[in-house]
C-alpha cells in the first residue's frame, strides 16, 4: 500500500503482522499492481516498472529512441500502453502510442494515435496518414486483421467480449474477433458486458 507524505510524494509499504515495512520512498506517482507488476515514477526520475517487492525490472525512459512521456497505470493481458515522442520536438499533446510487454520488449512500435488492448493478440488502433484517420484491428505483429469489419470505436470491454460501433450500429465480438451479435438498431449504447449479459440503453423510437 502507498501512503502520501507531507511533501506530496508517496511511500510504498508492505503489510506485516507486527509493523508495516518500507519498500520504496520518494514515489511521485504509481499505478495499479497487476500480476505483481506496476509502473511507478520516483521523484526526479523516469518511469520504472517494478514488482510488488520493490525490485526494479526495467526503466521506461525510451522506446525505439523516443522519450517516454507517460504510460498506462496498469498492465492489460501482460501489456503496457506507452506514449512517447522525439526529444527534439515539443511533446505536449503528442499521441504516439506503442505497446510493450512485462519484460520491456516492444510489441507494437510507436506510431498509433490510440491503442486498445483487447487480448494477447488483438488490438484496436487509430492511425493517421496523409491527413486520413483510420481505425483497424491488428495483431501483435502489426498486421491488419481482415476478418473483422472496420469499426468506428470500441465501446465496452469485458474478460471475454467487447462491444464496437460502426455507423451507429453496435456489435459484440469475442476476444478472437469473432462476431457474436449484431445488435438491433434501437440499441443506443452498450454500457456494460458481464458474463454473457449485455447492459444496454435503448430507444423506443427505433
Amino acid at each position: 500500500f502507498f501512503v502520501r507524505e507531507n511533501d506530496g510524494t508517496y511511500i510504498m509499504y508492505k503489510f506485516d503482522k507486527k509493523k508495516p515495512s518500507v519498500i520504496i520512498e520518494n514515489v511521485r506517482c504509481y499505478g495499479k499492481p497487476v500480476s505483481g507488476i506496476l509502473p511507478i515514477c520516483r521523484k526526479d526520475s523516469c518511469i520504472e516498472i517494478i514488482n510488488v517487492k520493490g525490485k526494479r525490472l526495467f526503466k521506461l525512459d525510451k522506446i525505439e529512441g523516443q522519450e517516454v512521456i507517460s504510460c498506462a497505470p496498469y498492465l492489460v493481458h501482460g501489456y503496457l500502453k506507452v506514449n512517447s515522442c522525439d526529444s527534439q520536438i515539443l511533446c505536449d499533446g503528442i499521441k504516439n502510442y506503442s505497446i510493450i510487454d512485462k519484460t520491456g520488449k516492444v510489441i507494437l512500435k510507436p506510431r498509433y494515435e490510440d491503442i486498445t488492448i483487447l487480448s494477447k493478440n488483438l488490438f484496436f488502433v487509430t492511425i493517421s496518414k496523409d491527413g486520413n484517420t483510420k481505425h483497424m484491428f491488428i495483431d501483435k505483429k502489426g498486421n491488419k486483421n481482415s476478418d473483422i469489419k472496420e469499426m468506428d470505436y470500441i465501446e465496452s470491454i469485458s474478460e471475454n467480449y467487447f462491444a464496437a460501433v460502426r455507423d451507429d450500429r453496435h456489435y459484440i465480438f469475442d476476444m478472437e474477433g469473432k462476431e457474436i451479435l449484431k445488435c438491433p438498431s434501437r440499441v443506443l449504447k452498450i454500457k456494460q458486458i458481464k458474463g454473457k449479459r449485455f447492459l444496454t440503453t435503448r430507444s423506443e423510437e427505433r
